[in-house]
């Protein structure tokens, strides 16, 4: 073990005189080592010679001690960082809001700006949606009329290569 131990006294074994006997001697059955220790070889947290009741104590080594303590100290580090990044976030947040705010005036605006063109051209709000679904139709229907006028131009010119080519083959005979 360690030259130098840490004396502390929480209130665990307030807490252990109030619970029933059972469970208090499976809370004592949980020491691992009985350790006796000259006054010496103490270190108090308190600042007078007047030592308080060591029976209540708890034993660290100082080498625990000093973990903990530079535990203490990366957990302050991380806690400063978590709320340089919170800060930064809720900026963040700020802006993304004003942001929103602004494009949904942008929208309104645009919307506004659309139904007066409509009106301007249309003489009435219409919807987009179905105007351009019959413009679709209107398109895949010309296309159908033009191609049949082009399957007859086709048959016509079929018909007449063939009797083109039957004349000629005649006159070879």
């Amino acid at each position: 073990m360690s030259d130098s131990f840490f004396f502390s006294y929480p209130n665990r074994f307030l807490y252990l005189n109030l619970i029933p006997q059972r469970k208090r001697q499976q809370e004592l059955n949980k020491i691992k080592i009985s350790v006796i220790l000259s006054m010496d070889q103490l270190q108090h947290f308190k600042s007078s010679d007047n030592y308080l009741d060591l029976s209540r104590a708890i034993l660290f080594d100082a080498n625990r001690l000093i973990a903990l303590k530079d535990r203490v100290a990366q957990l302050n580090d991380e806690t400063q960082e978590t709320r340089r990044l919170h800060r930064i976030n809720v900026v963040h947040l700020r802006r993304m809001n004003t942001d929103i705010s602004f494009m949904r005036s942008e929208i309104t605006r645009l919307e506004s700006d659309i139904k007066q063109e409509m009106i301007k051209k249309f003489g009435m709000i219409i919807n987009l949606d179905e105007l351009e679904e019959e413009v679709l139709r209107r398109y895949v229907f010309d296309l159908e009329t033009s191609a049949e006028d082009e399957f007859r131009l086709i048959d016509k010119e079929i018909a007449r290569k063939k009797v083109s080519y039957d004349y000629e083959r005649k006159a070879r005979e």
